[in-house]
């Protein structure tokens, strides 16, 4: 079995009424993996969206909290 890590990085969705508003690679990207799923049923798919759902900005604490020994470090 494998992994496939599916990253969309566009701001645009793929359900607008007006098709030409849609996202291009959106849509290319599902179209492989639908292709590709079809073929492989055993196959996993992780999907991020970071154009809707976007990653927290990096902070101060975040850096230092990397840094921190791992045995200090809460659940967080």
């Amino acid at each position: 079995m494998k992994k496939i890590l599916h990253i969309d990085t566009s701001v645009r969705r793929t359900d607008q009424s007006i098709e030409s508003y849609n996202s291009i690679s959106k849509a290319f990207g599902r179209y492989f993996i639908d292709s590709w799923m079809s073929k492989n049923h055993q196959d996993e798919v992780i999907h991020l969206d970071l154009g809707l759902n976007p990653p927290e900005f990096i902070s101060q604490e975040w850096i230092a909290a990397a840094f921190m020994p791992e045995q200090q470090r809460g659940e967080k």
